[in-house]
């Protein structure tokens, strides 16, 4: 799962356990440690990686994603980068490998 450098810790049970009930259609990578994601029933979904805090964005549409982040995660030590897969891990969301842009 996820490795020692990215280990993420669930700072916010809640808004989590509401996450991994979502399903995840599509994802595509925007900027670094920056992803959009369209849920099945369509709703954007943005997952932002900074400073060892992960963030999760929803709203009707992209820009209220992008403005309402919630904190959700930490990692203790901090790392610059995060790699998607061990998001989904933690989330517990399954994509199609074709159904992902992490370019």
């Amino acid at each position: 799962m996820n490795t020692e450098v990215n280990k993420l810790e669930v700072i916010d049970q809640k808004t989590f356990d509401i996450l991994t009930r979502l399903r995840i259609k599509t994802i595509y990578k925007y900027s670094n440690n920056v992803w959009y994601c369209q849920t099945t029933q369509g709703s954007p979904t943005t997952l932002k990686y900074e400073k060892g805090f992960l963030l999760v964005g929803f709203g009707e549409n992209e820009y209220e994603a992008n403005t309402n982040l919630i904190m959700i995660a930490v990692n203790e030590s901090r790392p610059k980068e995060i790699e998607l897969k061990d998001i989904l891990d933690l989330l517990k969301w399954k994509v199609r490998d074709e159904d992902i842009w992490d370019g």
